[in-house]
Parts: structure tokens; sequence; C-alpha cells
């Protein structure tokens, strides 16, 4: 395949014309829209200028996709499927990931068909847009090998994910069906989940549906609203023994009734003791 002219895979960041979200049929169509440039290594990039892309396609035991944070290692096979045979070092793409790491640069991260993620395409790559190296290490990995492993978290103010099982193609087209008149009497729980796609069924829609939770909101509004109404009720057989209390309070009456309130009368005569006759 022939590269668009104008398109530089030796890119920071997103390539100019692909949006996340975007599909590819294979790696040679991810190399010709410059999202990652080899055809076989997982990791684009220089010990420079850090890593460009990274292709996510199930080589290692190790791997975790959790969506917005992947755990990704690398090291020594023999052959494209074999087992790890050494220890990794900090070489080459390895290298390239490090200093992605200690420069703060954002990566490109293709996800592959053979991921064995609930986060992979069903078919072909997909771009899912730009993540971050936070972490970068070197551990025994399972095969009882060192690997360098890397921790990616996704960057925000990006389009989500693609749900498992759905595209964000029938996302978008279920709500734009919505906006035009659909009926409104289906609960907005459905507004997130359209139908879905037939090359991705494996995985159902009800199985990813989060557990409705109950609101806490209608036994406290049906408290208050009893209070209130005892309140009220309160208000207006006061206001019908006392009739004094419908008369409007003016400002002076406010201060006279603070001021009785912070300065009670004190009487200066015991009422007890009992008046002495006088007898002038």
């Amino acid at each position: 395949m022939i590269r668009a002219p104008g398109v530089n895979p030796k890119t920071i960041g997103h390539v100019k014309g692909v949006h996340v979200g975007k599909t590819f049929e294979s790696r040679q169509e991810c190399s010709a829209y410059g999202v990652h440039a080899p055809w076989q290594a997982g990791i684009h990039g220089t010990a420079e200028d850090g890593a460009y892309s990274v292709v996510l396609s199930g080589g290692y035991p190790d791997d975790v996709d959790h969506g917005d944070f992947i755990t990704y290692g690398t090291g020594d096979k023999k052959g494209w499927e074999g087992e790890q045979t050494s220890d990794q070092q900090w070489t080459m793409g390895n290298m390239a990931l490090k200093r992605s790491f200690e420069l703060k640069r954002p990566v490109r991260v293709i996800r592959g068909a053979g991921l064995g993620s609930r986060y992979a395409p069903a078919e072909g790559y997909r771009y899912d847009g730009l993540y971050m190296v936070v972490k970068a290490e070197r551990s025994v990995g399972k095969q009882g090998f060192m690997m360098c492993k890397f921790e990616f978290s996704r960057l925000p103010h990006q389009p989500p994910l693609p749900t498992p099982g759905l595209t964000l193609v029938d996302t978008k087209k279920r709500k734009r069906t919505r906006r035009e008149g659909d009926d409104d009497s289906s609960s907005s729980e459905e507004e997130w989940f359209a139908e879905p796609v037939a090359s991705s069924s494996r995985v159902q829609v009800e199985d990813i549906r989060p557990p409705r939770q109950k609101s806490r909101a209608g036994p406290q509004s049906a408290l208050m609203k009893k209070v209130q109404s005892k309140a009220v009720t309160h208000m207006r057989r006061f206001k019908l023994e006392n009739p004094v209390a419908k008369r409007p309070v003016t400002k002076a009456f406010k201060v006279k009734a603070e001021s009785d309130a912070r300065c009670p009368l004190v009487p200066l005569v015991d009422p007890n003791l009992k008046e002495e006759d006088n007898d002038d």
C-alpha cells in the first residue's frame, strides 16, 4: 500500500485524517494511514523521541486490558506465538516506551482482533486514541524471565471506547434516531446501548449493562412531604387560635420581639411577699 501524501507516522499524538475509533483491515492499512508504520513490530518509536504508536494483539500472558488502563509487557520470544526465551533489556521499542514515560508524551494505541480482550475489535484493527505511559519497569513475568512492563492510562476528553459488542457508529445512530422523535417512554438506560453488531455478537448487551441502583430519593422525599404537611397544619391552627398573628409583622415589632427575648423583664418586687399595711 502507498502511504497518503502528507501523512507522517513519526508524529507524537493524533495523525492527520485519522479519527479515534477508525478501523483498519490489516497492519498494512494501518501503515498506509500513518497510525502505525511497522507491519510486524508492535512498538514504533525511537530512543530520542519516544514511542509513536503501539499495537496490542495479545503477545504475552502478562498483558491486561481494562479499556482505559492497560498493562503491557514485552520480551524475547521464539517465533510469533512462541514462549519467551530470555530476559528482556531496555533496547529498541522498550527503550522508546521508557523514553515516552520520561518525557511524558502520549502514545497512539491500536487494538487488534487477536488481543483476546473484551475491548478488542471483532476483526482487523482499531485506533483507540492516545494513552500516557504512567509506569515503566523490569520484573519477572509468568514465564520466569525478566520482562519490560508498561502501564498505560487513556487521556481524557476523547471519544469513549466502543462498548463490547457495539461500535461508536451504532451508538451515535441510536441517539440520533431518538432525537428525531422516538418514543421517550423507554428507560434512560436504553439510550446508552445500541443493538449488538452481528460481527461482534460474542458479547451480549445484557451482559454488560450495569446493575440498577435503588434511588434513595423516594423515602426521603415522602418523609419531607409529611413533615411539611404537619408544619402547615400547625401554622393554620395557630393563626385560627391567635387572630393577632394574622396581622402583618412590622420591622419595629421584630426588633422589639428580639430585644425582649434577649432581655426579659425581671420583677423588682418578689411576688411571694405580702404587702404591709401602711398606718399613716
